[in-house]
């Protein structure tokens, strides 16, 4: 008969969990990060507010138009911003918390695993993150060179596209010239500090969940996870937990191994271990 226990004590199944229940998001190594990676795409934000209304005030003059859905539309898709250096910039944040999730991963199991699988999960880490900070702006990895992803997870490159097509019909229709739309994407939640934090948040989260499951992979001896919900999870997230024990490579969702399941999802995992027990 087999049967499933966690490889660590559990205090309880509150949220947070503490350090030995699990991964919880306010960890030192975890707001340092996040902190840094907040301002670093905050500051990419705000260097592309001018190119972006100078590019549309060049394709439309800004004036009034007939069906400011469809300027807005085709102007917005025609913005080109590149987004390589601001995955260049997060990279190391993303495989600084991957790493040490991993790490933590395996020091709950047995600290020497860290020792004995460490430089393996650390490897497989930084490899996760070189490809979650392409895959965040839309891009993938194909050697040093970054190419469309034609299927991104979470993708801030696409979002900002749609964020802006909203702002531009707003400012055709208002005929506001072009120092007028770049005080508009100032002030737009697209370019915003707030949304530079919950990218952060979810982001940093990705990596910590990643990693987790890396250092559980590793170690040879966790080959099951289950879902934690947080204080106020949502309909998709309690489903998840509702599974109950599955595998690791299991996906709650094409692309989901773990948290989070959507921006700024406070949820955890849990390890599993299965054993072989004897029955009368």
């Amino acid at each position: 008969m087999v049967e499933w226990r966690r490889p660590v004590p559990l205090q309880s199944k509150a949220y947070p969990p503490t350090r030995a229940d699990g991964y919880y998001l306010n960890r030192p190594a975890l707001a340092k990060q996040r902190m840094l990676m907040r301002q670093a795409v905050r500051v990419f934000f705000e260097q592309q507010i001018v190119s972006v209304a100078q590019q549309i005030g060049l394709q439309l003059g800004l004036t009034k138009v007939e069906d400011p859905d469809r300027q807005a539309g085709e102007s917005a898709d025609k913005v080109q911003i590149d987004w390589r250096p601001l995955a260049e910039e997060v990279e190391p944040f993303l495989a600084a918390v991957a790493v040490a999730g991993g790490e933590l991963a395996l020091e709950q199991l047995d600290p020497r695993l860290v020792d004995d699988f460490g430089a393996g999960m650390r490897v497989r880490a930084e490899h996760w993150a070189r490809n979650r900070a392409a895959e965040m702006v839309g891009m993938r990895r194909e050697g040093d060179f970054y190419v469309p992803n034609p299927d991104p997870k979470f993708a801030i490159s696409e979002a900002t596209r749609d964020m802006l097509r909203a702002e531009v019909r707003k400012a055709i229709e208002r005929g506001e010239s072009t120092d007028q739309l770049a005080r508009r994407l100032r002030n737009s939640y697209a370019f915003s500090d707030e949304r530079a934090r919950l990218i952060a948040r979810t982001e940093i989260a990705n990596a910590d969940s990643a990693g987790a499951l890396l250092g559980w992979a590793q170690s040879g001896v966790v080959d099951g996870k289950s879902w934690l919900t947080d204080p106020d999870p949502c309909p998709v997230c309690v489903g998840y937990a509702a599974i109950g024990v599955v595998a690791l490579d299991y996906e709650y969702a094409p692309g989901v191994l773990a948290p989070t399941a959507h921006p700024n999802c406070e949820c955890t995992l849990l390890p599993e271990v299965r054993e072989e027990v004897e029955t009368l």
